[in-house]
C-alpha cells in the first residue's frame, strides 16, 4: 500500500511543479572541446536595444550531445531591462557529437522554481511571446544546429494577463498535505467497498477522485489543487475557469500559499526544452535551456 501511495504522490508531485528543469553540471569538454557561446552585450534589435549574457553549454547522453548555452540572462544591465514592446533573439546550440543522426523537438516549456528569483511566467500568456525558428531540427554526426530564439513582448498587453498566480513552496507543500488527507480518507472508502482487491481499484481511481474536487471541505483546497495541477496562469485564465476569487486569492496570498506576479515590473523566467528524439521518434533525453527575463 505504501508504494502505491508513494508511486501516486510522486506523479503529483511532478504535476506541481510542472515541467522539470535541467541545472546545468560543469561543463563538460569531449574530446576536441564542445563549441561555446560567446557572451553579447547591447545588441541592436531595430530600435531596442538590450542585454544578454550566457553561461557555458552542458551535455547529456554521457557527454555526446550538448545543448548551450545553460542559461541566458536578458536585461539584466542597467538601462537595458526589458518592457513592453521589446524583442530580444539569441541563438541556442545543439552539438551532436555522436555518429548517430539525431532528431530533436526544441519547444517553449513552463518554468518550475528559480533558483535566481524571477517568478514563474504564465505560460498561457507568453507562450505565443517566444519564437523558436527551428522546433525540429535533424542532426546528422558529428554537426552543430543553431536555432535562433526570440522573445518579443507585446507594447499593449490586457490587465488581467499581466496579472498570473502560482504556487510558493509552502503552497505546494500545503497541498501535498491536502492530497494526503484526501488519500488517507479514500483508502479506507475502497477497503469498504472493494474488499481484497481495493488496492487495484484505488491505484486505478484515486487520481481521478482527486482530480475531480474532492477537497472542498478543506478551505482553499480546491484552488489550491487547481493552481498545483496548471502551474503560473494569469488572472484571465482564472477568471475563464470561474477560479478568481480576489479574496480567497489574497487570503492565499496573506498565508504564503500564492504569489501574485506582474509581468511588466517583476523578473520572471521561462525554460526552452530539447528533447533528443532519435531516429525512432521516442525521446531518449531532454535538457533545458533557462532564459531569465528583468523587466524596467
Amino acid at each position: 500500500m505504501r508504494r502505491i501511495v508513494t508511486i501516486t504522490l510522486a506523479l503529483y508531485l511532478l504535476s506541481l511543479v510542472g515541467c522539470a528543469q535541467v541545472n546545468p553540471p560543469p561543463s563538460i569538454q569531449p574530446e576536441g572541446g564542445v563549441p561555446q557561446v560567446e557572451e553579447q552585450e547591447g545588441l541592436q534589435v531595430g530600435e531596442y536595444s538590450y542585454n544578454i549574457v550566457a553561461i557555458p553549454s552542458f551535455g547529456t547522453e554521457g557527454g555526446q550531445v550538448y545543448v548551450g548555452p545553460g542559461k541566458i540572462w536578458i536585461g539584466y544591465t542597467e538601462g537595458m531591462e526589458m518592457y513592453p514592446g521589446a524583442r530580444a533573439e539569441y541563438p541556442i546550440q545543439i552539438i551532436n557529437k555522436t555518429n548517430k543522426d539525431k532528431r530533436f523537438l526544441v519547444y517553449f516549456k513552463p518554468g518550475a522554481s528559480f533558483n535566481e528569483g524571477n517568478l514563474i511566467a504564465p505560460a498561457d500568456v507568453i507562450q505565443s511571446w517566444v519564437e523558436v525558428t527551428k522546433p525540429n531540427p535533424a542532426l546528422p554526426p558529428n554537426s552543430t544546429s543553431e536555432i535562433l530564439i526570440a522573445l518579443d513582448i507585446p507594447k499593449e498587453i490586457p490587465n488581467d494577463e499581466v496579472h498570473f498566480w502560482y504556487l510558493t513552496q509552502d503552497g505546494i507543500s500545503h497541498l501535498i498535505s491536502i492530497i494526503s488527507e484526501v488519500k488517507s480518507g479514500l483508502e479506507e472508502e475502497y477497503k469498504a467497498k472493494y474488499g481484497d482487491v481495493w488496492q487495484g481499484k484505488y491505484q486505478d481511481e484515486v487520481t481521478q477522485e482527486i482530480v475531480t474536487g474532492r477537497v472542498h471541505a478543506i478551505p482553499s483546497g480546491e484552488l489550491l489543487l487547481y493552481l498545483g495541477k496548471v502551474g503560473s496562469v494569469s488572472e484571465r485564465f482564472l477568471a475563464t475557469d470561474g477560479f478568481l476569487q480576489p479574496e480567497l486569492l489574497n487570503n492565499l496570498h496573506q498565508e504564503g500559499y500564492a504569489i501574485r506576479g506582474n509581468l511588466t515590473t517583476d523578473d520572471w523566467g521561462f525554460l526552452i526544452a530539447i528533447k533528443d528524439t532519435g531516429q525512432t521518434g521516442l525521446v531518449q533525453t531532454e535538457g533545458a535551456i533557462k532564459w531569465l527575463v528583468r523587466m524596467r
